[in-house]
């Protein structure tokens, strides 16, 4: 089975990240902060809208991420518990 990979711009550089392992993208001032599966984060520099734009033109949006809240893209596969306040992340992030 193909491995889903994602390239973003990261300071200047181009990284590819396994989709599996992204937990949420975080609004962060005028960045993104993608939360890892591995305790790490990478900050990209752009906007939600144009991150959610990226993610429906590569067919990733609806399918394995979805924005819960005006600051949070969450992945699906990386929700624990879900309720009307809040989402619980499998890193144990509490989401609005």
């Amino acid at each position: 089975m193909a491995t889903t990979k994602l390239s973003l711009n990261a300071k200047g550089n181009l990284i590819i990240i396994d989709i599996s392992d992204v937990i949420s993208f975080e609004k962060e001032n005028n960045y993104i902060k993608i939360n890892l599966k591995n305790s790490q984060c990478v900050y990209i520099r752009t906007t939600m809208k144009k991150l959610q734009e990226t993610l429906k033109e590569k067919n990733l949006y609806g399918i394995h991420f979805l924005k819960s809240h005006c600051s949070f893209i969450v992945n699906i596969k990386h929700i624990k518990e879900l309720n009307s306040r809040q989402i619980l992340m499998s890193n144990k992030d509490k989401i609005p």
